[in-house]
């Protein structure tokens, strides 16, 4: 809401049953790609292929700035500023399981070296057993609400944690080395005065992102880098 397409684009890998549909119509948003599509294993190798070539060209870019990361590249030259790009996927142990060598020979790099070059990787799994152990140390910022065992909480944000009370939207965040407790809140969904659902957390999402696609084409905001689509051959 507070970033235009030129600023960020946004990749989702969706393995959780296809919770991001409303996300689909965002502006930002280049491709969403299910577990359950026809062409997912192509569509993924190619999204994969083109974060990797991006990776290459941003590396050669910036060295040859003399700018150590992305956001110091910006900062030099506006007139040719670069988006952040975001790689959210959701349920990964989906993935590992049946792509473990593409994870390791693959996406593994890419969160290694991307950081820098403004390309971010965002993972949901159940327990950190869901991926290898040698990516999960690669993620410095670490989420998690209520577990069912308070020792798993100790590995994911630190020690420090202790058992979550049974509230929902409350978690811990991992700060430096500390967990820090948290409450989250959604940001769409409206209720009526009896504090009923008036309106659902998707069909909102939805508006918004129809709302954000309108002012584009009306011209109201200049853009100029579009999000590639990752289409099948």
């Amino acid at each position: 809401a507070t970033h235009t397409p030129d600023e960020l684009h946004v990749y989702l890998v969706d393995l959780g049953g296809r919770n991001f549909r409303s996300l689909e119509g965002f502006p930002h948003v280049g491709t969403v790609i299910y577990a359950d599509e026809e062409a997912y294993e192509e569509r993924l190798q190619r999204l994969l292929g083109k974060l990797d070539r991006l990776a290459d060209d941003r590396s050669l870019l910036l060295a040859e700035a003399n700018a150590n990361n992305l956001w110091e590249y910006n900062a030099r030259h506006p007139d040719e500023a670069l988006p952040a790009v975001l790689v959210m996927i959701d349920n990964f142990a989906d993935l590992y399981e049946n792509y473990e060598m593409l994870v390791e020979s693959a996406i593994m790099p890419l969160v290694r070296r991307s950081l820098a070059l403004g390309i971010s990787f965002v993972v949901s799994a159940n327990i950190p057993n869901n991926m290898p152990s040698k990516l999960y140390a690669l993620f410095g910022e670490r989420i998690t609400f209520k577990q069912g065992n308070t020792d798993r909480l100790l590995d994911i944000v630190g020690r420090g944690a202790m058992e979550i009370d049974d509230i929902p939207g409350r978690g811990y965040i991992r700060m430096g080395k500390a967990p820090l407790l948290f409450q989250a809140a959604l940001p769409v969904g409206l209720f009526d005065d009896n504090g009923r659902t008036a309106t659902t957390e998707a069909d909102d999402l939805a508006a918004i992102g129809e709302q954000m696609r309108r002012r584009l084409q009306a011209g109201d905001i200049e853009w100029q880098h579009r999000p590639d689509r990752i289409d099948i051959l």
